[in-house]
């Protein structure tokens, strides 16, 4: 079962890696929500100076069986 952008295994606690894509071609991973926004959050801060809310990432937050990722618009 794939899951829907906020909803879904990972953002459920269950074991489905959840991603989101970067305009720079990062792609930020993480087993549970709390893990991707954290890898989101470290990524936008340390490369492009960005603060992002946990609604921002997870907002275009995927599971990796969909086509594409969701990207953050800075």
């Amino acid at each position: 079962m794939s899951g829907t952008r906020m909803g879904g295994p990972a953002a459920e606690g269950g074991d489905a890696e959840w991603m989101i894509g970067c305009e720079c071609g990062y792609v930020a991973r993480g087993g549970d929500a709390a893990a991707l926004v954290a890898d989101a959050r470290r990524h936008a801060l340390e490369e492009h100076r960005l603060e992002l809310s946990a609604d921002q990432i997870l907002r275009g937050a995927r599971p990796p069986d969909e086509p594409g990722g969701g990207r953050v618009q800075g």
